[in-house]
């Protein structure tokens, strides 16, 4: 089940804590046919890098995660066309706040 979700109206799901240690999924609805669909996450508060993958499961240190320092960005594909939904799963050995947008 998704911590967080952007429907296929919204734009994106803003200053989401997460919590050391526990992964945090957010779930994104594909939106635009024959388009890639992209998202920025942005790291706001962390003292520790964020990792993230695309799927149910990331860990800290994840070897198939992309690291997002604190105080930077990152963009990422999540899919592509117009059905379904991808998540994006998010992790940190310290707490942290992010948010991710559709770019």
């Amino acid at each position: 089940m998704a911590d967080q979700t952007i429907g296929i109206e919204q734009i994106g799901a803003y200053e989401i804590p997460l919590t050391a240690g526990n992964v945090t999924k957010i779930t994104i609805a594909n939106r635009y046919s024959f388009v890639s669909n992209r998202v920025q996450i942005s790291v706001h508060d962390a003292s520790m890098p964020i990792y993230a993958r695309l799927g149910n499961q990331v860990s800290i240190k994840d070897p198939n995660a992309q690291v997002i320092a604190p105080g930077t960005w990152l963009e990422m594909q999540t899919g592509y066309g117009d059905s379904g939904s991808s998540v994006v799963s998010l992790i940190s050995a310290a707490d942290a706040t992010v948010s991710v947008a559709r770019v």
